[in-house]
């Protein structure tokens, strides 16, 4: 049931890294140039606050406003299959190592 759940949120994840992707790809055909979505605009386009809070310490706010300029499609895809790898199977997951 657990790993249901986890599976829906990877799902989730990978359908807006495509989105983004896709979005990405579309901008920069529009424009003639390479238009690439940042983590906090992308964030921000879905409603989700994505920067520093009053009551975070240094270094997390410098994390945070570092991570924001990353993009978006390839983060939330990296996410996502780790997410998968996370609810794979306690023996899919031993098999593999072993091997």
């Amino acid at each position: 049931m657990i790993r249901f759940f986890v599976n829906a949120v990877g799902t989730l994840l990978l359908a807006l890294a495509l989105v983004f992707a896709v979005g990405d790809i579309a901008r920069s055909i529009a424009q003639d140039a390479v238009r690439i979505t940042a983590m906090g605009d992308a964030m921000a386009s879905i409603g989700l606050p994505f920067g520093p809070g009053a009551e975070t310490s240094s270094v997390t706010a410098d994390l945070i406003v570092l991570v924001s300029s990353w993009p978006a499609a390839p983060v939330l895809a990296v996410f996502a299959f780790l997410v998968f790898l996370l609810a794979r199977p306690r023996e899919a997951r031993a098999r593999r190592l072993a091997r």
